[in-house]
């Protein structure tokens, strides 16, 4: 038996050491996530999108819509003014706009223009992108830029860490993968998040149409789900649970086939709600951490499945690794700290102290491991499970 008391700060838990194949399970089998991402920017397959289909609907508000060839077309034109204030690669573009339409068009025009923007409140004093200047005398097509996928898309307000476009670019076809959208599809958009605005990009590159909503009433947003016919949304469980009972009021279940969750904890009676209000929409839960650019693992929710909702398996080119507080690598079914690694992870931010980064003994050298602070177990079947702080092995939440 080993005893792991060198790090108070986390319960003590005493564990058989793994055996061999159950070494191999948790260290490498679990983690045989590697696939190939090719190197691109976080805008370059959007502008493709636009145009191989600029007459397709790219942008759906309440103010009407727009094609790919039109918000490729007036995302470009604010990018050159942007540049022309100064805009580029290694620039940071704070954008504080109170549409969500004229959000989403800003971000494009920042990746465009080479820089990275950085999400934060609107100020009451701005109220429409226009007034940023007019936009006439700037040309409509693709503007040039020296931008390579190491280049910083997003600068956290928050902490100050720099999200640059491969990992913003992983991101987004990572969640492709696992729920695809396309051409006949209706995405919906809500903030200028990282994980909003990596939904807005799914979508238009893809030949789906982003919907823009407002999140803060779910009555009002459960009636842009049925008028608009959105088919997929991202949000969090809070917000699932605000929504649901509002869609009782308008009619038929919109058309929603998927509805992705991250942020708070998502529990079975969330799950069996969400299938009885939207029986023909997938519910997927995403697990991801502060200092990261969105989900490590992915777990698809079943409803007539029991027990706590898993936080799932990692994600493409992510390593998890459940350690105990010697660091060493837990067994199946026994509880232990989360920590993960890959491409999603921002090791230099603000504020965060050194102690949440340790080396990565499994990895390539100079690899390092995040301490997320969440406590998991694997299952024999390679998904995490999170856990009660102070629970011994096999009690689950």
């Amino acid at each position: 038996m080993t005893v792991a008391l060198s790090r108070a700060e986390l319960p003590r838990i005493v564990h058989a050491p793994p055996t061999a194949a159950e070494l191999a399970l948790v260290v490498h089998e679990f983690n045989a996530t590697a696939h190939p991402v090719p190197p691109t920017t976080a805008i370059g397959p959007f502008e493709a999108q636009a145009a191989r289909t600029p007459d397709a609907p790219a942008l759906v508000t309440a103010r009407g819509s727009l094609t790919y060839g039109e918000l490729n077309a007036r995302a470009n034109r604010v990018a050159r003014r942007l540049i022309s204030y100064g805009a580029g690669p290694g620039r940071a573009v704070r954008l504080a706009l109170p549409s969500v339409t004229d959000t989403l068009i800003g971000v494009l025009a920042v990746l465009k223009s080479g820089g990275a923007w950085v999400p934060g409140p609107a100020p009451a004093a701005v109220t429409e992108l226009r007034e940023l200047g007019p936009e006439n005398g700037y040309l409509s097509i693709d503007p040039p830029r020296a931008l390579t996928p190491q280049h910083a898309a997003a600068v956290c307000p928050r902490t100050a860490a720099v999200v640059p476009h491969s990992a913003l670019d992983h991101r987004v076809r990572w969640l492709q993968s696992v729920a695809p959208v396309g051409p006949g599809d209706r995405v919906l958009f809500l903030t200028a998040g990282i994980e909003d605005v990596a939904e807005a990009l799914r979508a238009l590159r893809h030949g789906a149409a982003v919907v823009t909503g407002d999140a803060r009433e779910p009555a009002r947003l459960a009636r842009t789900l049925h008028q608009r016919g959105v088919t997929s949304c991202h949000m969090d469980p809070s917000l699932l649970r605000g929504l649901l009972p509002h869609l009782a009021t308008t009619g038929e279940a919109p058309p929603l086939r998927q509805v992705i969750c991250t942020g708070d904890v998502l529990t079975r009676e969330d799950v069996r709600n969400a299938a009885r209000r939207l029986p023909d929409a997938d519910l997927h839960r995403l697990f991801g951490h502060a200092h990261g650019t969105g989900a490590v693992t992915h777990h698809l929710c079943r409803p007539d499945a029991l027990g706590p909702v898993p936080l799932g398996r990692p994600a493409w080119n992510t390593r998890a690794y459940v350690l105990d507080a010697t660091l060493s690598p837990c067994p199946p079914g026994v509880p232990g700290e989360l920590y993960v690694t890959g491409p999603h992870l921002i090791t230099a931010s603000r504020g965060v102290p050194a102690s949440r980064f340790a080396p990565d003994p499994y990895g390539p050298a100079g690899s390092r491991l995040y301490r997320t602070g969440t406590r998991a177990l694997w299952t024999d079947q390679g998904e995490l499970l999170g856990v009660r702080e102070g629970e011994g092995p096999f009690r689950r939440v």
